[in-house]
């Protein structure tokens, strides 16, 4: 909510890519399928419901990791890290970026928007690196980069024009944090007019089927 107004974010926008609805259809059909296979007693059913039970535990760990490793990467920005968060699997690779592109953190976990187009978010870093450029960074613990991680960050960038301390971004970065203490950067500053283009294209089909779904 920005002045009064309430706005969807930008993952929220996105979730269009991802055909949220027909997912869940899946799903409910699977575990409607699975307990009317338990309830025949065909000797499928408890297994059935046992691989959906791991696979749903496994999805909400796995948010659960990225967003230990979403705060333990503000704390380091900010020169802030605890003991604990030391422990964490993802620190090593958090430092070690820190390092290596000297990054000089200018926004951490900052809220930006549009009003006038209604959309907002919360960038995870905007740093100055080594070669004196400012990168706009979004940290990740997912297995790979995918398409909808640049076009949340285009989305990000157009928001930060206005930003007396930040104006022009340079770079729009995707970092991949791996537990193992290893990191990989995408990069996609050269695109950024391009992606936001598409981010927009996909607000207004976002629009469209929510109008749908109001009325």
């Amino acid at each position: 909510e920005v002045g009064g107004k309430k706005l969807p974010s930008v993952t929220t926008i996105l979730r269009v890519l991802n055909k949220p609805a027909l997912n869940q259809w899946l799903v409910q059909k699977a575990i409607r399928t699975s307990v009317e296979s338990a309830l025949a007693n065909d000797g499928m059913g408890r297994d059935d419901l046992i691989a959906i039970a791991s696979s749903e535990m496994g999805r909400k760990e796995e948010a659960e990791r990225g967003s230990r490793a979403h705060e333990v990467a503000a704390r380091c920005a900010q020169s802030i890290a605890t003991e604990e968060d030391r422990k964490n699997p993802y620190y090593p690779a958090i430092v070690d970026w820190f390092d290596t592109m000297k990054g000089e953190p200018l926004r951490v976990e900052t809220l930006v928007y549009d009003l006038g187009l209604g959309y907002a978010g919360t960038v995870d870093l905007v740093a100055r690196v080594r070669d004196g450029e400012t990168w706009l960074v979004d940290w990740k613990t997912s297995k790979a980069v995918y398409p909808e991680h640049s076009l949340q960050l285009a989305a990000y960038a157009h928001c930060l024009k206005s930003d007396p301390l930040v104006g022009r971004v340079d770079d729009l970065a995707v970092v991949l944090l791996r537990p193992d203490g290893t990191h990989e950067t995408a990069l996609f500053g050269p695109r950024k007019d391009e992606l936001f283009r598409l981010f927009l294209a996909a607000f207004d089909l976002w629009k469209y089927l929510r109008e749908g779904k109001d009325g």
